[in-house]
């Protein structure tokens, strides 16, 4: 099919297309709407993925913690001194913990919620950070602290002695960094399995 360069006005300008003579269909190109159009579509694309790069780095960059209804950051307090916390409150989440993380913020944790008290034991394989563990009763009182400088350690336990509803993991040695011990009292904020439930 022979095809043929043809000039058509427009407006106060003209256009460049192409026509078929077989068929004497003709398409414009260069035209300044389609221009416009292009370039409005372009500036859209950009403007899509820099707001796609930046919700993607807040959220690598702000902790995985699930807000309660309120939309606040549950946290844990003891002593006067916080830590947010992930509530891990499944049977799921329990079992995966904080597995496979390469590492935990500063002042950052997880909170270990069972429906009943009974004797916990916990282990550290496949985790990959140093913790500390606080065993905690139904009645908010921590009962056992463990430190745990080994990671991916798959046969040492590490138990509550007695019955408890909670364990609350933290950075190794951040405990007695804040001087917080065995029968030091625990309040949850923004954290809704409360004392008794």
């Amino acid at each position: 099919m022979p095809v043929v360069d043809i000039i058509q006005p427009r407006g106060n300008k003209f256009a460049t297309g192409v026509e078929n003579k077989a068929t004497g269909d003709s398409k414009l190109s260069n035209s300044p709407d389609k221009k416009i159009k292009t370039k409005s579509k372009n500036m859209r694309n950009y403007f899509i993925i820099y707001v796609s790069i930046i919700l993607l780095i807040i959220t690598i960059k702000t902790p995985s913690y699930a807000l309660d209804k309120s939309g606040l950051l549950p946290s844990v307090t003891i002593k006067g001194v916080s830590v947010f916390v992930e509530v891990s409150d499944t049977e799921e989440t329990r079992k995966k913990g904080l597995m496979w993380r390469k590492k935990l913020d500063k002042n950052a944790g997880m909170l270990f919620s069972y429906p009943d008290s009974a004797i916990r034991h916990f282990w550290m394989k496949n985790t990959f950070i140093p913790l500390d563990m606080a065993f905690i009763d139904s009645n908010l009182v921590i009962r056992t602290i463990h430190s745990t400088k080994a990671v991916n350690d798959s046969i040492a336990l590490y138990g509550s002695y007695v019955p408890v509803k909670y364990v609350l993991e933290v950075n190794e040695g951040w405990f007695e960094k804040h001087n917080i011990r065995s029968g030091d009292t625990v309040t949850f904020e923004n954290i809704f399995p409360q004392k008794g439930r």
